[in-house]
């Protein structure tokens, strides 16, 4: 089983610094995370659901398990990022990836085909800057909603309005919600 993985380790090195350990360890991580606490909670959070998605691969073979960090590491990396959480990877090349990894053919098969389900509803839009109004706000607590809506708001209204301070606030409480749903 000592083969290599799609990210350059094997399972044996997993074991030995698992991924969320060694995004703490990496340099000037400290630093960013004083400037970024939402965010680094936020990217802990995602290596922490890969570290549960490798474990469920490795470990048990539980497909399921996966499946569920698989989709909790998309959902997070969508406010990071503000991409829909979608994942766009050729099949085959999944596939041969976990054989590579020493997963037993029929659960590499099974593993390669989870993708997050799709939500109804709106696409995903505004994720990145309501994160970046909502960890502002932490770091300045006294700032009104509507002077965040003023600095991270993207409409391209010349002045923004009471829609614009609402839409921030609703859209930072659905933030804190999936924080708080994905235990972050």
């Amino acid at each position: 089983m000592g083969g290599g993985c799609a990210l350059g380790f094997s399972r044996e090195e997993w074991l030995r610094q698992r991924i969320r350990d060694g995004a703490e360890r990496q340099p000037g991580f400290s630093g960013w995370r004083t400037e970024h606490p939402l965010q680094a909670r936020i990217w802990l959070a995602y290596c922490g659901y890969a570290d549960s998605a490798f474990e469920s691969m490795f470990m048990g073979w539980d497909v399921d398990a996966f499946q569920r960090s698989a989709s909790a590491m998309a959902e997070l990396a969508s406010w990071l990022t503000n991409v829909s959480p979608q994942i766009e990877e050729n099949l085959q090349e999944t596939f041969r990836q976990f054989l590579n990894a020493g997963v037993p053919a029929e659960h590499a098969f099974a593993l390669s085909q989870v993708r997050p389900k799709k939500r109804r509803g709106r696409p995903v839009s505004n994720r990145l800057p309501v994160l970046l109004a909502a960890e502002h706000q932490l770091l300045h607590p006294k700032l009104s909603w509507m002077r965040l809506a003023m600095k991270f708001c993207p409409c391209r209204e010349p002045r923004h309005s009471l829609k614009c301070r609402n839409r921030l606030r609703i859209q930072a409480r659905a933030l804190k919600e999936m924080l708080t749903r994905l235990g972050v």
